[in-house]
């Protein structure tokens, strides 16, 4: 892994919705290009489930809470997947490389 200090070059930040299926999460139409790190910010008032695997069950899910974030040192070749139970969910992503 590296431990080097990060020096980010590119950011963005994105509203998304996370339907009740997993979706990938990224700012725009694919992870952005040497991504370092993502944050996920959960705006809704539901539990937001996430996952690395785009074919579970949300009982092997994580959940962000209501108004909580989740930030991972995450390069753009691991994709990162989040849906709702029952209803879409407002999230804010942001990247940065």
């Amino acid at each position: 892994m590296d431990t080097q200090p990060i020096a980010h070059i590119a950011c963005k930040t994105a509203a998304k919705t996370a339907g009740v299926t997993l979706t990938e999460l990224y700012c725009g139409t694919a992870a952005l290009s040497g991504r370092k790190q993502i944050i996920i910010f959960n705006r809704s008032q539901h539990k937001l489930f996430w996952s690395f695997e785009s074919d579970t069950d949300v009982r092997h899910c994580n959940a962000i809470k209501a108004g909580a974030y989740l930030s991972l040192n995450l390069s753009e070749a691991i994709p990162l997947y989040a849906r709702g139970v029952t209803v879409p969910l407002r999230v804010i992503v942001n990247e940065l490389a």
